[in-house]
């Protein structure tokens, strides 16, 4: 167990009713600490965003994360150093690829294709601990993050694969809004400017 203290830099992934746009992990720095496994930290987006989050599971001693659970965890080279990576995943790289591309090829493919998504790219990361899945929607593209911790556990594979395009669905959804509202201030209409005035009311003094 890594003990956690302010100002340690950690890995935050969103939970499924999350906000916070992706691709996990996002970088976070400690800010509080409740217990061993309870933080709270500051996030900071990829395009510059910051978020306060309280009350954050950190992951600790090989413990796996909840399907579509917010949390934290130290990066992995942090965890190896602690001991708190197995040996088996640090020696035998392939073992958590092949989890992953059945993942991927099974529950998380026919999830994409119920959501009407488009994939694009995909990719191995971090000695295959985590897999990279680029999806598309209306020209929009999002990147679905599958941390090896997520399918590793006795979760569905299909719920898990459900939550991840939901969140992706989501995450389109909310850029699709956001290009709505610019480009509404952007055509909208000129404010009329008040017609001149006409009547005597108009030209000044009264007169003496």
């Amino acid at each position: 167990m890594i003990n956690p203290e302010l100002g340690h830099a950690v890995e935050y992934y969103p939970g499924a009713n999350s906000s916070i746009p992706g691709p996990a992990p996002l970088t976070a720095l400690i800010t509080h600490v409740y217990s061993d496994r309870e933080i709270a930290v500051r996030v900071f987006g990829r395009t510059g965003g910051a978020w306060t989050k309280t009350s954050v599971r950190l992951l600790q001693d090989r413990e796996m994360a909840r399907i579509g659970q917010e949390f934290a965890k130290y990066p992995d080279t942090v965890r190896k150093e602690a001991g708190e990576v197995g040996q088996q995943q640090e020696t035998n790289p392939d073992l958590s690829k092949q989890r992953l591309t059945e993942f991927l090829q099974g529950p998380l493919l026919s999830e994409i294709a119920n959501r009407k998504l488009d994939i694009g790219a995909t990719e191995f990361r971090n000695d295959n601990q985590l897999l990279l899945v680029n999806v598309e929607a209306s020209g929009y593209k999002v990147q679905i993050v599958v941390p090896f911790e997520m399918v590793a556990g006795d979760a569905k594979p299909a719920t898990v694969a459900s939550n991840l395009c939901h969140g992706a669905v989501k995450e389109i959804e909310a850029m699709k809004a956001e290009d709505g509202v610019k480009l509404g201030k952007k055509t909208a209409a000129p404010a009329v400017p008040p017609a001149p005035k006409t009547t005597a009311e108009g030209f000044g003094g009264d007169g003496d």
